[in-house]
């Protein structure tokens, strides 16, 4: 599969997704969100593009842009397993981790008025348009839930999660904190891991 990360109309911008031979078809070619993170670092941009489309993914992985580091290339494997995912391209220059103090929750509603916290709420483009931040919070229309909805339930958080990790950086995170009941006990492990390997945390 390969997976390009674009302009896609207006403000708008996608993580788009060609299968390959080996791979099964999304339900849908793109994860659109509703404009585009300031800062966003190489490795959770490959990290997003796994966590949106690495469920139909099967051989060859080509991610955006500069790829990832061995670290995130190491665990989107280890998380695709069986399944044998080769992720490229890997960039083994060393560089800088991102760091953040921030723990950041992640909603799929607006932030309820005057609540604390730094949070990212995902919410979907059938209901709101556009992205907007205020305060500590970061609110973004998506197609998250479309792609989420054609998931098995063990992997249904995935796209939005990817989208979180997308504007991880904006808030200075540190970690992310789920919505109660988003992921199942079984399906937690193993996005920890994963966003271990970017310096995110997971709760």
């Amino acid at each position: 599969m390969i997976i390009d990360w674009r302009r896609h109309e207006g403000d708008r911008h996608a993580l788009a997704a060609t299968p390959e031979e080996y791979d099964a078809h999304p339900p849908l070619p793109a994860l659109i969100v509703d404009g585009a993170p300031r800062r966003l670092d190489p490795d959770r941009l490959a990290l997003a593009a796994y966590l949106a489309f690495g469920r139909w993914c099967a051989g060859d992985l080509t991610l955006p842009a500069q790829g990832a580091s061995p670290a995130v290339a190491e665990a989107i494997e280890d998380d695709a397993r069986p399944v044998r995912v080769r992720p490229s391209p890997v960039q083994y220059a060393p560089r800088a981790l991102v760091r953040g103090e921030a723990e950041v929750a992640v909603s799929t509603s607006l932030p309820v008025e005057g609540a604390a916290g730094s949070r990212i709420a995902v919410v979907p483009s059938t209901v709101a348009e556009g992205r907007l931040r205020t305060g500590d919070a970061t609110v973004v229309a998506s197609n998250a839930f479309l792609l989420d909805a054609a998931a098995e339930p063990a992997q249904g958080f995935r796209a939005h999660l990817a989208v979180a990790v997308l504007f991880a950086e904006d808030h200075g995170a540190a970690g992310l904190r789920l919505p109660v009941a988003a992921v199942s006990e079984a399906g937690m492990a193993p996005l920890q891991s994963l966003l271990r390997s970017a310096n995110l945390s997971l709760l």
